[in-house]
């Protein structure tokens, strides 16, 4: 008897071209790029991989809404897809707004541009004289876990998440597929570990760019910034999306 490969018992098709697109789609940056930024350069490192970890799981929510039909639910019921669009849509601004905050006051802890703590205007004073920066609430080791969960939330609270995953899977799937669910769960598994590695990479490169940078240059507090800024606007969006 011909011997049968894992793919085809598993129902799965093209796999190296699901890997090939899933990645396409990782490395385009929208709003969970965004949000590791913003927090890579709020709390360093450690905050960015809270942040892309909470991604992750917030992918796997959605993979498993998928399997299990809650996605076909929420596709097939307009007030529930347009309540979890507000839904998610508050959470977005609420964390946008977070983040512009933590950037006022990076910022102010930074001093006028041009300064720093002990320093006015290229002059040398003692560091005694300023109080010493206050710590960013991301940085605290104490916080690894809200931004996780935070990150978890800003993803499966997005309706637009569970409907590219209901309709993106099942292109890979077989017709002929024995377990198809099965074969739809294997298939999230793998987006979301590669999506998960992606967002582990942004969020190691921009606590580096933030790192090198001088924290007296603003540029983390402009980084933070930027993102809360963008994370407003895609909240807006969402929120003014046409309903369905």
């Amino acid at each position: 008897a011909p011997a049968v490969s894992s793919r085809t018992m598993l129902g799965i098709q093209d796999l190296p071209l699901f890997i090939v697109a899933g990645l396409a789609l990782n490395i385009t940056p929208g709003q969970d790029t965004i949000y590791i930024i913003g927090r890579s350069a709020a709390g360093g490192l450690r905050a960015g991989v809270a942040a892309a970890l909470g991604i992750g799981a917030g992918c796997l929510i959605h993979v498993c809404a998928a399997v299990l039909g809650l996605s076909a639910l929420l596709a097939s019921s307009a007030p529930l897809f347009n309540a979890m669009k507000l839904a998610g849509a508050a959470y977005l601004a609420w964390v946008a707004l977070g983040m512009l905050n933590s950037a006022w006051q990076r910022a102010r802890a930074a001093g006028p541009a041009g300064t720093t703590p002990g320093r006015v205007m290229g002059r040398p004073g003692p560091a005694a004289s300023r109080p010493a920066p206050s710590r960013p609430a991301a940085a605290d080791p104490a916080a690894f876990w809200p931004t996780l969960r935070q990150g978890c939330l800003t993803n499966a609270l997005n309706p637009k998440v569970a409907l590219f995953f209901l309709a993106f899977l099942p292109q890979f799937v077989s017709r002929d597929a024995v377990h198809p669910a099965l074969a739809m769960a294997v298939l999230g598994a793998i987006f979301c570990l590669n999506g998960t590695l992606w967002c582990l990479f942004v969020a190691w490169s921009a606590a580096r760019l933030a790192r090198r940078a001088a924290p007296e240059t603003r540029l983390a507090a402009l980084l933070e910034a930027s993102g809360g800024a963008l994370m407003l606007w895609l909240a807006a969006r969402l929120a003014l999306s046409e309903p369905r």
